[in-house]
């Protein structure tokens, strides 16, 4: 039979910021090539831009809606439905993973939301406030 004792040590946890301890490094993993070091711009007018990782993310879709709420400020359920611009189904093909691997490439840019849209290698997401004929006259 196991020896149980009466003991007044408690058991050790992690510091928290309540005992002085450092905040948790949260921030995502950049390198030096990569668009999003330095941060995600502090004025809305410079646009919103994410990644989208079909590993970990629901879909192309999802991403880019909820890219467009971050840019607009707003709900996702706020912004217009994505197939009144283009076929998602069409969108997730065109930059689904491949049978050999090989990373897709090519850009798709879209109105939306008073925004443009422009999905770059099948993962990134770049927002821009702004209409489509002022973007593409």
């Amino acid at each position: 039979m196991a020896d149980i004792r009466d003991t007044d040590e408690s058991p050790t946890r992690p510091p928290s910021l309540e005992d002085g301890g450092d905040p948790p490094d949260l921030s995502p993993d950049t390198g030096p090539d990569d668009p999003l070091e330095g941060g995600l711009p502090d004025d809305p007018a410079d646009g919103y831009e994410t990644r989208y990782d079909p590993t970990r993310d629901d879909s192309l879709v999802c991403v880019i809606v909820d890219a467009v709420a971050t840019a607009a400020g707003c709900d996702p359920l706020e912004v217009e439905p994505l197939y009144d611009c283009l076929d998602p189904e069409a969108l997730e093909g065109l930059f689904a993973p491949r049978r050999s691997a090989e990373a897709r490439a090519g850009s798709v840019s879209f109105p939306i939301h008073d925004h443009v849209v422009t999905v770059v290698d099948g993962d990134r997401v770049r927002v821009e406030p702004g209409e489509w004929r002022e973007r593409h006259a």
